[in-house]
């Protein structure tokens, strides 16, 4: 039981269910599953690893300088937190947004309203689009106004 819960919470990459079981989802072109070009990176994974980086370094820290008596060292407690955590968290992010601008430039869904750069998501199905899934296949595209919607 142990092992189990050790198995289910490990920062390993788990398999992903649809190369297991092809049969239970839908097939897309090509005969590859719907949704497998899916990112491995999105907003909230680089938001999510950032505040657990920050979590663990402040309590590593904080017990740093408690037991070591450095109170006069908070500036470098500062310089890691900024070298650990915040600079990689925003190279990934440039990062994701070249990625997502270059994936979804030329798509169908990049001009209409429903699509969510952020996590290359179409907000209406809850689906992420990729170069051989729309999930509407063009039926609800509504195209992005141009102006200020307030």
């Amino acid at each position: 039981m142990i092992k189990q819960f050790f198995k289910r919470f490990s920062a390993r990459k788990q398999p992903d269910e649809r190369h297991l079981y092809p049969h239970l989802f839908e097939r897309g072109e090509r005969g590859s599953p719907q949704g497998i070009a899916d990112p491995e990176v999105t907003v909230g994974s680089i938001v999510l690893w950032a505040l657990l980086k920050m979590a663990v370094l402040v309590f590593a820290t904080w017990y740093v300088i408690e037991q070591y008596r450095l109170h006069y060292y908070w500036l470098v407690a500062l310089a890691a937190i900024v070298g650990i955590v915040i600079i990689p968290a925003y190279r990934q992010y440039e990062r994701f947004t070249t990625q997502t601008r270059l994936r979804s430039s030329g798509l169908m869904c990049a001009k209409c309203k429903h699509f969510d750069e952020t996590g290359v998501l179409c907000t209406l199905y809850d689906e992420h689009v990729s170069n051989s899934h729309i999930p509407c296949g063009g039926d609800s595209w509504e195209a992005k106004s141009s102006r200020y919607e307030g």
